[in-house]
């Protein structure tokens, strides 16, 4: 399944696209993700024309993020995505 992610960090901001095939429930499942991982979501832009696709602009809630790099983040959202697929059968 085609799956992208870019996370660009500056300061307490983080910047998400995410760009996968459209498939039922991703939407509600990525926001979750961001919520609990501790983003809140400032601003999005959500585009299910052709593929689905995500423009996030977040801001961090907890410290917790501040140890991770914008490399770590791409790999724990793109982990947790492929993970929820799997559990909801679009594997």
């Amino acid at each position: 399944m085609y799956l992208q992610f870019d996370v660009e960090r500056r300061d307490q901001d983080t910047r998400i696209s995410i760009c996968c095939a459209t498939k039922p429930g991703l939407l509600l499942s990525t926001v979750n993700t961001l919520e609990a991982i501790g983003l809140e979501i400032q601003q999005c832009v959500v585009s299910s024309f052709n593929d689905f696709s995500v423009e996030a602009s977040c801001s961090e809630v907890c410290n917790f993020l501040s140890y991770f790099s914008a490399f770590n983040l791409n790999y724990m959202l793109e982990t947790i995505h492929k993970l929820t697929l799997f559990i909801h059968g679009n594997r």
